[in-house]
């Protein structure tokens, strides 16, 4: 199998891993806002702690990505939120667990464009759009699996022994990468010389709009229930806020090129 091939399933199964690790404390919220006292408000803002340093760290990552590559980068950002993610099981209160939700969303968001710039390297223009896919089809599939599996783990050996888990299981890929991934076919034993052609890259800025919208909808969530009694208001702000982009989408006439408008 090209060596280019074995990248997409190794970035897949990192994709897997990141999400479970991303929904893994929605499952554990009630022994988590149970052992530490914490509030609904309290819990909310804990998520959308994870989503503001996902949202603000994501462009830089990329940046940092571009300038180390792909092996340096992704191997640190996988160590460094695999690093919180097991601390985050030794939360004792509220800013503990904050400030371990943070800086784990800070390390996560080097994953996809650290990602993007192995493709870059690595694949022609005519299988991105399939390697992406496969990406974030592992991505969702990752967010699906992981609350059944998680609550079933959370009950045999409680939420900090599931969070050290997953944290060790992080560090194990971040040394498997660091060992089989090279920036370039150039500097791969495996690769043929029909993987050897560099494209152009990808940036990580597109997606932190859509993290900046994250942040505001955890952090918002609770507050509107609280106001309201009822979760539908939310929903229905939310199909609302999407007609309208949705408009603006049409109103944009992405099917046109630059130089026509």
């Amino acid at each position: 199998m090209p060596v280019r091939y074995r990248l997409i399933g190794v970035t897949f199964a990192l994709s897997l891993l990141l999400y479970v690790d991303r929904v893994a404390i929605s499952t554990a919220r009630a022994p988590i806002a149970s052992d530490l006292g914490l509030s609904d408000t309290q819990f909310g803002w804990a998520l959308s702690a994870f989503a503001l340093g996902y949202a603000v760290f994501q462009t830089p990552a990329g940046f940092f990505a571009d300038r180390v590559g792909a092996r340096v980068a992704l191997s640190s950002v996988v160590t460094l939120w695999s690093l919180f993610t097991a601390l985050t099981g030794l939360a004792r209160g509220y800013m503990s667990l904050l400030v371990c939700r943070f800086l784990f969303g800070a390390g996560e968001a080097g994953a996809f464009p650290s990602c993007a710039r192995a493709f870059y390297a690595w694949l022609p223009v005519s299988e991105r759009g399939l390697a992406q896919g496969v990406n974030f089809s592992g991505s969702r599939l990752g967010a699906a699996f992981a609350l059944p599996a998680m609550a079933w783990f959370i009950g045999v050996s409680g939420w900090r022994a599931a969070f050290a888990l997953l944290g060790g299981a992080g560090l194990g890929f971040a040394i498997l990468w660091w060992w089989w991934f090279r920036d370039t076919p150039e500097q791969h034993a495996s690769a043929g010389v029909d993987e050897r052609r560099l494209i152009d890259a990808v940036s990580g800025t597109m997606n932190m709009a859509g993290n900046l919208g994250s942040f505001i909808t955890s952090l918002a969530f609770p507050y509107l229930l609280q106001w309201t009694g009822s979760p539908r208001p939310f929903f229905v702000l939310g199909a609302a806020l999407n007609v309208g982009a949705a408009a603006l989408w049409r109103r944009a006439r992405p099917e046109r090129a630059v130089e026509q408008r």
